[in-house]
């Protein structure tokens, strides 16, 4: 039997039933992790660009919570300064992480597609206090908790000797500031192999000395292990697991996609309120626009590395669905600061993150997979911008977990 509304008071029943179990489920998950568990070495001697690929795929038999990626090595520059320093380096080392396997029920999935130094400056920082870290400099200590605005670079590409030592952080569920909140309402997103099988797995692009920018023409790089004049660089490969013990069968399971693309054609012209790049229309938690200039010069082919992010090459930019702006973003840096204060953290310059579960909680993500229209960003460009800058954007969507069909 229906109510007064038909079929949707059964379907509104049904999906507070299934919400109300899930919690219920949820709740009772201890969730203790079982700290860094190794998988992995990998080596780049940054002579040459490189795709790494682990010999064997993610092991999900215990639910992962996330992945932690360590960068670390010893670069030696000599002979001549690099003419033109990369602005978040070392972190740009590492170019791009793409994680991809075969869903059960979603089929072939890439879950994250993202540059390294984006990976870096977004998760897990811009949602919580702590972040990813890097630490490097003459001696094997020097540590950059955060990054500034304006943004700074790390590390310096003048003549000398410099050990760096990275770490990445790919979250499997939706950020949601960590604590009790979190706990909750992550563990449908956590990979486990009754959903992907062992089908899940992790390419790495890493650059050359480009990497760190322009070289000069006689610029060398010597590159060796984290402390030590011998061996090479190292790319270690870390798993952690969530031990739910029977509450890790929880019901109405999904996944999180991370896709970072550049926005083409780049908006180069002072205008107003022009379409800056064409979203996908499912249901999505967070997009962050990045805004800033890459080095165009120097730099081998498939490499990109920013020289400058900026947050005043953009203003008034808006998130359109169905031709209807959802938040009125009357002042680029208004809106970041209000989001600073949301999420209690710092975004880098050059980042402007439009979240959707700032609530803390996903249930409350935009629901653009009803769309009937256009989901897009839109802006006004507020000076002219060189032909070497560039404008990313980076989407966060959920499939599945405990949103109806």
């Amino acid at each position: 039997m229906t109510n007064g509304n038909g079929g949707n008071g059964d379907r509104a029943a049904a999906m507070a039933a299934r919400e109300s179990a899930w919690r219920a489920l949820a709740d009772q998950a201890l969730g203790r992790t079982t700290g860094t568990v190794f998988l992995e070495s990998l080596t780049h001697t940054f002579a040459s660009t490189g795709t790494l690929r682990p010999t064997r795929p993610l092991d999900a038999v215990i639910p992962i919570k996330h992945i932690m990626l360590r960068l670390s090595g010893r670069v030696v520059i000599g002979t001549a300064d690099y003419t033109t320093a990369a602005l978040e380096i070392p972190q740009s080392l590492l170019q791009r992480v793409r994680l991809s396997g075969r869903h059960k029920e979603f089929g072939l999935q890439t879950l994250w597609d993202i540059s390294g130094a984006s990976l870096f400056a977004i998760w897990p920082r811009m949602w919580q206090w702590s972040g990813g870290y890097s630490f490097s400099g003459t001696t094997l200590n020097a540590f950059d908790p955060f990054p500034t605005i304006p943004f700074s670079a790390s590390m310096s590409t003048a003549q000398g000797s410099t050990d760096f030592d990275i770490f990445y952080f790919l979250p499997t569920f939706p950020m949601l500031g960590g604590g009790p909140s979190e706990s909750r309402w992550c563990a449908p997103y956590y990979l486990r192999d009754e959903d992907w099988g062992r089908t899940l797995r992790l390419e790495i692009d890493m650059s050359d000395l480009s990497g760190l920018g322009d070289p000069a023409a006689t610029t060398t790089a010597t590159w060796t292990a984290y402390g030590s004049a011998s061996g090479s660089p190292s790319l270690d490969i870390y798993t952690v697991h969530s031990l739910m013990g029977p509450f890790a069968r929880i019901p109405g399971r999904g996944l999180v996609i991370r896709t970072e693309q550049e926005a083409s054609p780049v908006r180069e012209s002072v205008s107003t309120n022009v379409s800056l790049y064409e979203l996908r229309p499912q249901i999505t938690t967070n997009v962050i626009v990045k805004t800033g200039g890459i080095i165009t010069s120097g730099i081998t082919s498939g490499v990109e590395v920013f020289s400058s992010l900026d947050d005043r090459h953009l203003d008034r930019t808006q998130i359109v669905l169905n031709n209807k702006r959802l938040r009125d973003t009357n002042n680029n840096r208004v809106a970041k600061m209000e989001q600073m204060v949301e999420w209690n953290t710092i975004h880098p310059e050059g980042y402007l993150a439009f979240s959707y579960i700032d609530s803390k909680q996903p249930l409350t993500a935009l629901r653009a997979d009803k769309a009937s229209g256009l989901f897009e960003i839109r802006t006004d460009v507020t000076s002219a911008i060189a032909s070497g800058d560039r404008q990313h954007v980076i989407q966060e969507i959920v499939t599945g977990g405990p949103f109806p069909a």
